[in-house]
């Protein structure tokens, strides 16, 4: 529904149009003949402020343990000036981490989220983390201007964290005209020690054979491996036949050994790929 008409505006330098908050104008204009002079309009200049919205924060996700974007590390240890460059894609959309170069890095951890901004304004981040049962956030990068961000867990004991990201479009508004907007992200576990291995025991017999169990205290035991004699490794299967669980029982039957001195090494892996070795010199 349209307002109703202001005005007349009478001066050619401007006046303010007393008209009610809306997203579309209408302008009219009343030409008089006067003493054989024909009236003529050429331009009208309309002056507006857009009214401002605030960001939206779509989703965050959680990349897989070890993928990196290194430069995204590197972005996050800039200091950013006042002026941020632009961090806009299409459709007011955020630049996503698709043009970074991904890689596998032990002990890193990504993050990446999906913004928008119908006004197209500039977004600054800051990127907060807790753990899980912990009141209180602790920031990881501020005043940052991408939408991916990768960091060394290591420098975290293990445990199960969530991060909070935090947008603001103050940059591209007057002040006090700008807003801020949150989104904390799913749980995910940062799990960066080995599975423990308990002593490998040597039974007698014939084959010999070796047993020994696999524990896990953040994540899962995945995979285990073995070696005899510094020969090439071969999978192991735990006793359940599936390695899917905190903590997997393990048999080898070592055969066709000829009597004298062994070593059997022994490597499991949890599901974050973290890896611990155990040996075993016997005699037979």
């Amino acid at each position: 529904t349209w307002s109703a008409w202001a005005g007349p505006l009478t001066q050619p330098s401007g006046s303010n149009i007393k008209v009610p908050v809306a997203r579309f104008l209408q302008w009219r204009a009343e030409l008089k003949y006067r003493k054989g002079v024909a009236p003529a309009l050429s331009r009208v200049t309309v002056g507006y402020m857009q009214e401002n919205a605030p960001p939206e924060i779509e989703s965050i996700t959680i990349y897989e343990p070890g993928v990196a974007y290194p430069d995204a590390v590197s972005e996050g240890k800039k200091p950013q000036s006042a002026e941020v460059h632009s961090n806009r894609g299409t459709n007011g959309h955020s630049r996503s981490s698709r043009s970074w170069k991904k890689e596998t890095k032990k002990g890193y951890q990504s993050i990446g989220w999906r913004a928008s901004d119908v006004n197209n304004d500039r977004l600054v981040y800051d990127v907060y983390y807790k753990e899980v049962d912990s009141p209180a956030w602790r920031p990881l990068v501020k005043n940052y201007s991408t939408t991916v961000y990768s960091w060394d867990s290591r420098a975290l004991e293990d445990g199960v964290y969530v991060v909070k990201v935090v947008a603001t479009d103050q940059k591209s508004n007057a002040p006090g005209r700008g807003f801020t907007r949150e989104k904390v992200s799913q749980p995910f576990t940062i799990d960066n020690t080995p599975p423990e291995i308990s002593p490998l025991k040597l039974s007698q017999g014939n084959p010999p054979g070796l047993t020994f169990t696999a524990k896990d205290a953040g994540t899962w035991v995945s995979a285990a491996y073995f070696a005899l004699d510094a020969q090439e490794w071969k999978i192991l299967y735990p006793d359940d036949g599936i390695a899917d669980s905190p903590l997997e029982h393990f048999t080898l039957r070592l055969q066709h050994l000829k009597p004298g001195k062994h070593i059997v090494t022994v490597k499991v892996y949890d599901k974050n790929d973290n890896v611990r070795y155990r040996h075993l010199n016997f005699k037979l």
